[in-house]
């Protein structure tokens, strides 16, 4: 890639539209090198699977399930309820 085509505004990307290109330009992004430099703030670590019976309340696991059923309750506004389990233990996701 040559220094001139690394000016090149994130517009003229294939697949880039209207919609994608004001997206990346609330994030500061306007051309490819600053799209190439742009580090997100934060990700999610998939790598490390967690069984359902090392989850602690109110923190977010990569988990892998079997789904046993789901229900819908709640009236009016409907909410779904699913069962999971996997090796280690059994849970109700809401």
């Amino acid at each position: 890639m040559f220094l001139k085509e690394i000016k090149t505004p994130v517009s003229h990307l294939k697949g880039a539209g209207t919609q994608t290109c004001q997206s990346l330009a609330r994030l500061g992004i306007k051309d490819i090198a600053s799209l190439l430099s742009y580090y997100p703030r934060d990700w999610e670590d998939r790598s490390q699977f967690v069984p359902l019976a090392y989850w602690n309340r109110g923190k977010q696991i990569y988990t892998v399930v079997t789904i046993l059923a789901h229900e819908w309750f709640g009236y009016p506004k409907k909410i779904l309820k699913v069962h999971i389990e996997d090796d280690t233990g059994r849970a109700e996701l809401i």
